[in-house]
Order: structure tokens, then sequence, then C-alpha cells
């Protein structure tokens, strides 16, 4: 409805593209934060995180940073395609792509030098890495209850630093992937306003 409207108006000449993202991003940014540090305190007490107010605002950002970007998702697909049932497809394609190259069900290092190559326009890439350094850095004496732990007791990683690198993330690029992913997030909602001020079809009213 709001795509379809604004396609309407400007084609009316009553605003820009420019002036319709701002007032978008003014209404949508105040309301993702809100949101999702509402959904941050929930998950950071149930799943029990690092209790430290420095890693919870990274996580907060982390989540912000998802939010924000599957907004610009949404908006780009729905000015590239105007069946909406079309658009959510493709868009459920686009993020399971994103989740099985984020480096949880297989080393970025090992993935094929494409995908390598794709997954740096991906922001989930860097965003896997700051959520496994931001919650394992520093941490140790993990226990393992019953069956969960090796034959002599102990865990199968026993300290945080052993998790990271079992996924082969560096703590040394923490602040580098935090970084990467402020400016894919930023890169994906300019993607969103090219192709809204240059799709040449309104969509049909």
């Amino acid at each position: 409805m709001e795509r379809n409207l604004f396609y309407r108006e400007r084609s009316d000449g009553l605003y820009s593209t420019a002036a319709f993202c701002v007032s978008y991003m003014a209404i949508e940014v105040p309301f993702d934060l809100l949101t999702s540090l509402m959904y941050s305190i929930v998950t950071y007490v149930v799943i029990g995180l690092n209790p430290i107010f420095t890693r919870f605002f990274v996580y907060w950002l982390v989540i912000f940073l998802l939010v924000f970007s599957g907004e610009s998702v949404g908006l780009f697909l729905c000015s590239i395609f105007f069946d909406i049932g079309l658009a959510n497809t493709i868009a459920m394609v686009f993020l399971s792509l994103c989740l099985l190259m984020a480096g949880f069900f297989r080393s970025i290092s090992t993935l094929p030098l494409v995908l390598r190559y794709l997954n740096y326009g991906l922001i989930t890439a860097p965003i896997s890495q700051v959520l496994v350094i931001n919650e394992f850095y520093g941490e140790s004496g993990f226990t393992c209850p019953g069956s969960q732990a090796l034959p002599n007791g102990q865990c199968p990683y026993s300290t945080g630093q052993q998790v990271i690198d079992a996924l082969n993330f560096n703590v040394d690029t923490f602040w580098y992937a935090v970084g990467l992913a402020c400016a894919l997030a930023a890169f994906y909602r300019l993607v969103a306003f090219v192709l809204l001020a240059f799709k040449p079809i309104p969509p049909p009213l």
C-alpha cells in the first residue's frame, strides 16, 4: 500500500523520492530502535547471554542492523517486483542464503571462491562474527552436563576462544566486522533509494 501510494503521489509531483525516504526513515528508525531494544532485553535474559552492558549494547546494535536491513530488502524487492507474493518468496530465498553462508553451518573460509566474494555483500557474514566474539571472547570454565561432555568429562570446547577458533573467526577484526555490518546496512538502504527513484514504471493502481 505504501509503495503504490508513493509511486502515485510521486508521479503527480507531490514530493520526491528523497522526501519519501527521509520521512519513512524518520518514522521507521525510532520504531526499529525501540522494538529491537525490547527484543534484545527479552532474548538476552531468556538465553542467558553475557551480562555485561557493553556486550548487550553490541547485541542490540546487531538486532537493529538486521531489522533495518530487512526493511531495506523489503523496499528494494517490492520496488523490483510488483507482486507481493513473488517478492516475499524471493526474500525468503535471499534470507536463507544469508543464513547458510553466515559461517555457522560451514566455515566462510572453506566456501567456494565465488561464494566467499559474494559473502562480502551479505550482512549476516560480519554479524555472525560479531555475535560470536561478543558472547564468547574471554570466557572460560564451560561445563557440559551428561552426554554433552567428552568421555573424560570435559567439554568439547572449554573456553570461548576455542569456540571462536572453531568457527574461524578472528577477534582482531571484531570492530572491522561491526563497521562492515553498519556500512552494509547503509548500502542496502541506498540501493532501495536508487531503485525507488529510478523505477520507470509505476505499479498498477
